[in-house]
């Protein structure tokens, strides 16, 4: 019984570490993008500028998709062995609301990254480009929230 127990924990400790570095990698990615390249490509100069950003762009966009796909297999799993402890209505609105913000913040990223793509294909055809919806601040945003959430949930969670 002891090894099948250390599996379990493994296995949990697993999760945990994907689930933690899926959204660490998303909002601090999301740090670096707001507070340093953001205002950094604003002040620059240069031809090869634009197609630069635009690659980072894209290549920040298919991490958070990646981001987005660990985050929800993870969050599913800890939330059902969570929930598996009871640890009361304090703990389940808690939860619930941070399920909800994170619904919401994949939602507003993936439509960031829809009209990334109309306006790349906008600009190709030579069309005006669509103009912009959710910010990548409000997103930020968001994800602190997230994270703040997830400190609180083990403070009121079952040990």
């Amino acid at each position: 019984m002891g090894r099948g127990m250390a599996a379990l924990d493994l296995f949990r400790v697993a999760i945990r570490w994907l689930h933690l570095l899926a959204g660490v990698t998303w909002v601090g990615g999301s740090l670096f993008y707001v507070l340093v390249l953001g205002p950094a490509a604003r002040d620059a100069q240069g031809e090869g500028l634009p197609a630069t950003l635009a690659g980072v762009d894209r290549r920040f966009r298919e991490l958070v998709q990646l981001a987005i796909a660990v985050l929800i297999v993870t969050g599913a799993l800890l939330s059902f062995d969570r929930l598996q402890l009871q640890p009361g209505p304090a703990y389940a609105i808690t939860l619930g609301i941070k399920i909800a913000l994170a619904v919401w913040m994949f939602v507003l990223a993936q439509d960031i990254a829809n009209r990334g793509r109309r306006r790349l294909l906008e600009r190709r055809r030579g069309q005006p480009t669509t103009p912009r919806g959710a910010s990548t601040n409000f997103i930020l945003g968001l994800g602190l929230a997230i994270l703040l959430l997830s400190d609180v949930l083990k403070v009121i969670g079952p040990p």
